[in-house]
């Protein structure tokens, strides 16, 4: 568990890995509602997604000493909406994690990817919708004794303290 590698989704194992991983995390939660994988992959595609055309992303996957995947997510720049808006944000989407360390590290690795890009990067958004709709963005904060609502976001209790610990602030409530 202590060495932790994090590493670009570059094949297609890679990707299915990345697809999978949520189906280990919440294996054992009652109230976890799949998502369509096939809905997912296509939310993954640039032909697709118009958020994933409009600046440089990055999908990552952390792994164990093993090669187990630990955690995962999407983090890029929409440089159409910074250009519009006069920003400098990045933004994360998809996060899910399987433990603490994993989902820091990966949290601030995606951090230190954004700064790398050189484009000025002051300000961090997510976890947002990976299409810029409605759906999977934020952090369930309460509420994890029932199935999600439809459209909204499900995750275990201990995310918001990750985010937390890698350096984000709750912006707005839902």
């Amino acid at each position: 568990m202590d060495n932790i590698s994090i590493k670009p989704v570059l094949t297609r194992s890679d990707m299915r890995e990345f697809l999978l991983l949520p189906r280990s995390i919440y294996k054992n939660d009652p109230n976890w509602v799949p998502p369509l994988l096939h809905e997912l992959k296509k939310k993954l595609d640039p032909r697709f997604n118009s958020l994933l055309s409009r600046g440089p992303y990055r999908l990552f996957l952390s792994r164990d000493s093993v090669g187990r995947p630990l955690s995962r997510l999407l983090v890029g720049v929409d440089e159409l909406l910074n250009q519009a808006k006069g920003r400098n944000e990045g933004y994360i989407a998809l996060f899910e994690a399987g433990n603490e360390k994993a989902g820091v590290l990966l949290l601030n690795h995606a951090c230190e990817w954004l700064l790398s890009l050189n484009k000025g990067i002051n300000q961090i958004k997510g976890p947002i919708s990976p299409t810029k709709g409605d759906d999977l963005r934020g952090l369930l904060i309460w509420g994890f004794n029932s199935p999600p609502v439809m459209m909204n976001s499900y995750n275990p209790p201990e995310y918001a303290t990750y985010f937390e610990k890698a350096g984000f602030i709750k912006d707005l409530d839902l």
